[in-house]
């Protein structure tokens, strides 16, 4: 990726899987002792840079929170326009819940792909 192209990276997943964790892991945020991770609910939106191999490069990602209630929200960051522009979807899983896994990965892959 050069230091022009922006890929958006989208994260996907039932509540509490790890979505918002992974968001701020890859663009790098710190929280202060006095911020705590609050509900994603809808679509977030968090940009930033990063330097992998000394080559910088945008990066834009879309979370969605609030379950499985909103999954129609992803029309918009998955339409047919920004398609191109889509890295990676990314699908966390809950495996405190080992259980849920194969279902919760089963729906979101018909969602990402409908």
């Amino acid at each position: 990726m050069t230091s022009s192209q922006k890929k958006v990276f989208v994260f996907v997943g039932d509540k509490g899987s790890g979505k918002t964790n992974l968001v701020l892991k890859m663009l790098d945020i710190q929280l202060s002792s006095t911020q705590t991770i609050r509900e994603t609910v809808g679509i977030d939106y968090k940009w930033g840079t990063v330097d992998p191999d000394g080559v910088k490069a945008g990066i834009n990602t879309y979370e969605l929170g609030g379950g499985r209630a909103l999954k129609d929200l992803l029309s918009a960051p998955l339409s047919h326009h920004n398609i191109s522009n889509v890295g990676c979807v990314c699908i966390t899983l809950d495996l405190s819940k080992p259980g849920n896994c194969y279902e919760s990965l089963q729906f979101w892959l018909k969602v990402v792909k409908d």
